[in-house]
C-alpha cells in the first residue's frame, strides 16, 4: 500500500524560499501527492486530517520544534535543518520569535516525543553531532539516519571559465551568515566584484526562479560562505554543483563530509575580515589547483538521484509503523543508520 506523505512545516514553495521550504519542494518533486499543512498555524488541520485517517496509511516528515505539538502517538520523521540550541551559542542576539520557536520546541520535542514513534533525519554529521553533545545519551536513544541534502538544480550545468575580473557570490542575507563584514570586503578587495544572492519568486514560476538561480552561480567564480552555524546549506551544495571555488566556514557539510583540500576553510569563530581577505586572495591566486575540485566532491557526498533513493527507502521501509524489532525499537536500512 502506498502511504500518504505528510510534510508539516513553517512554509513551501512560491510563499518562501527558505532551506525548509526548499526542502518541502524537493519532497514534493519525488512525492507529488505530499500533504502539505504549514506550522504551527495548521496544526489543528493536521490533527484533524490525522483523526480521520488511519495513522498507518501515513508518515509525516516535520522539524526539530515543530515536532513537539504532535501527540506522540503519532509516528513521525524529524528532519534536523538545524541546532537550534548551538545556533544561539554562536548567535546570542538571535530574533527572539526563532529562538523562542525553535529552541524551547526543540528542547520540548525531547519530553514529548518518544523513541518509539520518532526517527530523527540528520542531513550532515555535525547536526548528529551537536544534538548529542547538548541532549547527551537521551538523544541516542533514538534512531538516526542519514541523508545528505541535495540540490534540484540541473546537474548537467557547470562552471567551465573563470571572469577576467573575478565575482564573489554568496549568500549573505543576515549577519549570521555574514551580511556585516560585506560592505567593508568590498573596500579591501577592489579587484573582486561582490555579488549577493538577492533572488525571489515575483513575476515567475519555481522553474524560472530555479534557473535564474543556476544563472546567477554560473556567473560567479568564488563561493564565500561566512556563516556562523548551518544544518545543510542548500547554497552551498548549489555553489558545489556549478564548480565554483569555495571559501567557507566550517559549518554543515564543510566540518566533516567535504575534504579540507578541495576547498580554503575559515573558522566560523574568527571572522577577522584581513583573515577573510588573504584566504579569498590566496584561492584566486591557486584557481587552477582548486578548479573542479567542489563538483567532484558534490557527488562524492550527493546527488538529485542518490538523495531520491535514500528518501524512498525510509518511506518504502514503513519505518514508523511496521519496522520494528522486539524492543519496539525502530529497524531503518542499515547503510543509512549513523
Amino acid at each position: 500500500m502506498t502511504k500518504l506523505i505528510v510534510s508539516y512545516c513553517n512554509n513551501k514553495y512560491p510563499e518562501n524560499y527558505g532551506g525548509v521550504a526548499r526542502f518541502d519542494y524537493c519532497l514534493s518533486l519525488i512525492f507529488p501527492n505530499r500533504i502539505f499543512f504549514k506550522g504551527p498555524e495548521d496544526i489543528n488541520l493536521l490533527l484533524d486530517f490525522c483523526k480521520e485517517n488511519n495513522k498507518e496509511d501515513y508518515i509525516i516528515i516535520t522539524d526539530n520544534h515543530l515536532s513537539s505539538q504532535i501527540p506522540d502517538e503519532i509516528p513521525l520523521i524529524v528532519v534536523h535543518h538545524g541546532v537550534a540550541r548551538t545556533h544561539l551559542e554562536r548567535e546570542p542576539n538571535w530574533d527572539i520569535k526563532w529562538k523562542n520557536l525553535c529552541v524551547y520546541g526543540q528542547d520540548l520535542m525531547f519530553h514529548l516525543r518518544s523513541p518509539k514513534n520518532t526517527v530523527f533525519v540528520s542531513p550532515t554529521i555535525f547536526c548528529k553531532n551537536e544534538f548529542g553533545r547538548i541532549y547527551g545519551k537521551m538523544y541516542n536513544t533514538y534512531k538516526n539516519i542519514y541523508i545528505t541534502h541535495a540540490s534540484e538544480l540541473d546537474e548537467l550545468v557547470y562552471k567551465t571559465t573563470f571572469n577576467k575580473k573575478p565575482i564573489i557570490v554568496g549568500n549573505w542575507i543576515q549577519d549570521s551568515k555574514g551580511k556585516h563584514l560585506i560592505e567593508e570586503l568590498k573596500m579591501l578587495l577592489p579587484e573582486f566584484e561582490f555579488k549577493p544572492l538577492e533572488l525571489d519568486f515575483k513575476n515567475k514560476t519555481i522553474e524560472e526562479y530555479n534557473k535564474e538561480k543556476q544563472d546567477y552561480y554560473m556567473s560567479g567564480d568564488i563561493y564565500l560562505c561566512l556563516s556562523l552555524v548551518e544544518g545543510c546549506s542548500y547554497s552551498l551544495l548549489d555553489a558545489m554543483l556549478t564548480n565554483l571555488l569555495i571559501v567557507s566556514t566550517d559549518v554543515g557539510i564543510m566540518e566533516n563530509e567535504v575534504n579540507k583540500r578541495t576547498f580554503v576553510d575559515l573558522s566560523w569563530n574568527n571572522l577577522d575580515v584581513n583573515l577573510i581577505c588573504n584566504k579569498i586572495k590566496y584561492i584566486w591566486e591557486n584557481k587552477k589547483d582548486y578548479f573542479n575540485k567542489s563538483r567532484e566532491e558534490y557527488f562524492k557526498i550527493t546527488s538529485w538521484d542518490r538523495w531520491k533513493k535514500e528518501w524512498n527507502n525510509v518511506i518504502n521501509y514503513s519505518l514508523l509503523v511496521h519496522a520494528t524489532n522486539s524492543s519496539g525499537m525502530i529497524c531503518p536500512p542499515t547503510d543509512q543508520l549513523i
